[in-house]
């Protein structure tokens, strides 16, 4: 598709939807282009005054089958892009920048000109949120974070939006996804009953925030892990009790009892509605579902006042939220790199008041992470010579478990920072990771992210074709942290790299909810085709893997294996572009137990099997197949 006709065909068809007209010509303006705004309220992002407008470009761009026009601000930054993805010559993807860096974008998955997903990006968080009756209206949300969780709550209540408030709620629905034990099961049933029944009278009577409140803190201790048969019959489940969260209003600030909250697929849901916290807060405490009822001085950062109000650390952490506020309004990079120095040194505070050991890590690991992000996206250009800083100055047997974490993230931002360099040597740098990865693996053998960092080892080494080394990695991951998802992952990897010449064992449930084995379809040359719907490669394959299923008939049989973390997405999404083939699908997504058999660490990924059920190619490209296909049918054609 040419960008010319990109122009006159998408961006006006986009004009029309936002009530705007092209040039003459039929290719936008600059100005015109700037007009357009997100269809979700409240997204910051970079808005030219008029006299800047002069200094803007607009480029077209291409990438494999996407094109589409770039919006470059005066300093050659990124303002907009706008974006066909799958050439028919009709924008569905409209793209929204700050300082550079993606925030937000429209999504028309289904395209038909109508946005019907929404996406907060890079700085702007990782909400993503699906919209099936394309009202723009987001009505369930595919990923978003705990934190997410307790802003949109608050922000529901201050608007007394019963809707806004339901979606982060877990449904009946999801909760059977949990497949959790009979008794656990009960009890969850009965507390969503009792939260969706309860919820339109709580919204309209509801005093925990006022109009003028706003979210400013997300508190809790680490989430815990419960394994497969712990609660989960199938399932691991990942968990925060008595999350709280920090609201500032006219009346000062507060904090609000969110209580327990689930991960299912890539989601967050809380199981009851929010509360007060009140004078006990060891009953608060005892709202606790998965874990033993702890004092609550151990779940939040901060003692409760006999008030209900904050003590020295809770002043400590409505600092930290000030900071917070001011950071995501801040444009500037100067002031922005100031408010990350004083944000590390009031995180650095919080860890030294901690009044455990348990609070101190909790604190140490958050500040390690804020800086080490804010250093990665060169907010914080001064970030990587604190984490240096604070390393010197922790205790080595004290300190033992933060210090690994330091220095973990050290190597990755490093990383990271000589990676973005547009100089950037990249088969040295890849080097110097890969030995630096190597350093700490033996100098922190036992560390919780050892295992991480060898699986980076693994998964690089792959890549470059050194599979005897990966095999070792895989191996010595599998051996050494078996219990791990890393673990699990590594000896599926061992598996597939010594699959060629090995029968093919793979069978689970289906999308449509049948069974499948692929010793059914021994007698058929067979493709294993590991897919998800956000990567957008493996779903280009789908229409030239249709026309080779067509071609060779009965020969020739393909088994999609998807690995989104929600079922519904990929039920959602071959509804609107359907395949002449099945698809297995289990909870967990890259993590579920189809992915962890064969390792598979990147998609897509294509397993060639030959009739008698044996691997023939652990990764094959369509173009590839095709040549095979027809290779072997001139074959027997002869």
């Amino acid at each position: 598709m040419r960008p010319a006709a990109f122009a006159v065909v998408a961006f006006t068809l986009t004009f029309t939807i936002a009530g705007l007209e092209g040039r003459a010509d039929g290719r936008p303006s600059v100005a015109d282009a700037l007009k357009l705004r997100p269809i979700q309220p409240d997204i910051e992002f970079d808005r030219p005054t008029s006299d800047q407008v002069d200094g803007c470009k607009l480029q077209a761009e291409r990438a494999g089958a996407s094109s589409g026009w770039i919006v470059v601000g005066p300093a050659g930054q990124a303002l907009r892009r706008f974006v066909d993805s799958n050439g028919d010559d009709r924008v569905d993807l409209w793209c929204y920048f700050r300082q550079g860096v993606e925030v937000y974008r429209d999504v028309d998955g289904d395209f038909n000109g109508k946005a019907d997903q929404y996406q907060w990006l890079g700085t702007a968080g990782v909400r993503w949120g699906l919209d099936e009756n394309e009202d723009g209206r987001i009505d369930r949300w595919r990923r978003i974070s705990p934190e997410e969780v307790t802003s949109e709550i608050v922000e529901a209540l201050r608007t007394r939006d019963e809707r806004r408030l339901k979606l982060v709620l877990l449904q009946p629905a999801e909760l059977r996804e949990l497949d959790l034990l009979d008794n656990r099961q009960r009890q969850l049933a009965q507390r969503v009953e009792a939260a969706n029944k309860g919820l339109a009278g709580f919204i309209r009577g509801q005093k925990l925030v006022s109009s003028e409140g706003h979210w400013i803190h997300f508190a809790a201790s680490r989430p815990g892990a419960l394994p497969v048969g712990a609660e989960s019959k199938s399932k691991e489940l990942l968990v925060y009790e008595n999350a709280m969260t920090l609201v500032s209003g006219a009346g000062g600030d507060a904090q609000i009892h969110v209580g327990t909250l689930i991960k299912v697929g890539d989601a967050w849901k809380a199981v009851e509605l929010p509360m007060a916290v009140e004078d006990n807060a060891e009953q608060l405490a005892a709202r606790a579902i998965f874990f033993s009822p702890l004092r609550m001085s151990d779940y939040i950062p901060g003692e409760l006042t006999a008030g209900g109000g904050v003590g020295d650390e809770g002043q400590r952490l409505e600092a930290l939220a000030a900071i917070d506020q001011e950071l995501a309004r801040q444009t500037n990079p100067a002031k922005k790199a100031v408010l990350h120095d004083r944000r590390a040194k009031a995180l650095l505070e919080l860890m030294g008041s901690a009044p455990n050991q348990a609070q101190r890590l909790l604190w140490g690991r958050q500040l390690t992470d804020v800086i080490g992000a804010a250093a990665q996206s060169g907010e914080f250009p001064e970030g990587i010579a604190r984490l240096k800083q604070i390393l010197g100055g922790l205790d080595p047997q004290r300190d033992q478990v933060l210090r690994s974490h330091l220095v973990y993230t050290i190597l990755s931002t490093e990383y990271n920072q000589r990676l973005s360099k547009p100089d950037a040597d990249f088969e040295e740098v890849q080097a110097e990771w890969k030995k630096s990865l190597e350093k700490f693996v033996e100098e922190y053998p036992d560390a919780e992210d050892t295992p991480d960092a060898m699986m980076q080892l693994a998964v690089a080494t792959e890549f470059e074709a050194e599979e005897a080394t990966a095999k070792q990695w895989y191996g010595k991951i599998a051996q050494e942290f078996p219990d791990t998802t890393q673990g699990r992952k590594a000896q599926g990897a061992v598996r597939r790299l010594s699959s060629v010449g090995q029968r093919m064992e793979l069978s689970g449930p289906t999308l449509g909810g049948n069974k499948l084995d692929v010793k059914q379809l021994r007698g058929k040359v067979l493709l294993i085709d590991y897919w998800a719907t956000w990567c957008e490669p493996c779903v280009n394959d789908f229409e030239p893997l249709a026309k080779l299923v067509e071609q060779y008939g009965g020969a020739f049989a393909v088994v999609g294996v998807n690995l989104d973390a929600n079922r519904q997405d990929a039920v959602d999404y071959l509804q609107r572009r359907p395949t002449p083939w099945t698809h297995l699908h289990e909870e967990g997504g890259l993590d579920s137990r189809l992915a962890q058999e064969m390792g598979i660490v990147t998609l897509p990924t294509k397993i060639l099997v030959n009739a008698e059920g044996v691997v023939v190619r652990r990764n094959i490209h369509v173009a590839q197949l095709a040549q095979l296909l027809a290779k072997a049918n001139e074959g027997e054609s002869e």
